[in-house]
């Protein structure tokens, strides 16, 4: 599942700026540090088992909770393997990032979408610093601006 995040005229027009001054090499990198901030406020999500937004996720079903015990998995929410909090990916190139995770349940079902977004059986726990409509989490977009406005600051000395 690809997901199109909007709002973000401010960055972009950063990156463009950053193109010009920067090589592919470095603009890469400066990519992959975007990924890497994004990775990390997913990880914050999962660690502090609230969204991006400090919204805490709905508590497990008792019947979840029994059957996780029985299985020796986590207690922890969104907790079974690890998969889905701990293994994203950062594909970067000098003018992209990607962030994304193969996550599957035993029966290969890439759950994280469900999760994230809820189903008529699943409450939805939000981990993606990502809105319904698409817009980044306000926090990591500052981040992300903080940090290209210093990286155009160096280009430019």
């Amino acid at each position: 599942m690809s997901i199109e995040i909007t709002g973000l005229e401010t960055i972009q027009k950063s990156l463009n700026t950053l193109s010009q001054s920067l090589g592919k090499t470095e603009m890469k990198s400066t990519m992959t540090t975007i990924g890497n901030m994004i990775t990390n406020t997913i990880e914050e999500s999962f660690e502090r088992e609230q969204s991006p937004w400090g919204e805490k996720w709905r508590e497990l079903d008792p019947k979840t909770k029994k059957q996780k015990q029985r299985k020796g998995k986590s207690n922890l929410i969104l907790r079974s393997s690890g998969d889905l909090a701990d293994e994203w990916q950062v594909t970067a190139s000098s003018e992209s990032v990607e962030v994304s995770s193969n996550a599957k349940s035993e029966k290969e079902f890439a759950y994280g979408a469900v999760h994230q977004w809820g189903s008529k059986k699943v409450a939805a726990r939000k981990f993606l610093p990502i809105s319904e409509s698409g817009e980044l989490e306000p926090k990591l977009q500052k981040q992300i601006e903080g940090y290209l406005d210093s990286k155009i600051e160096q280009a430019i000395k």
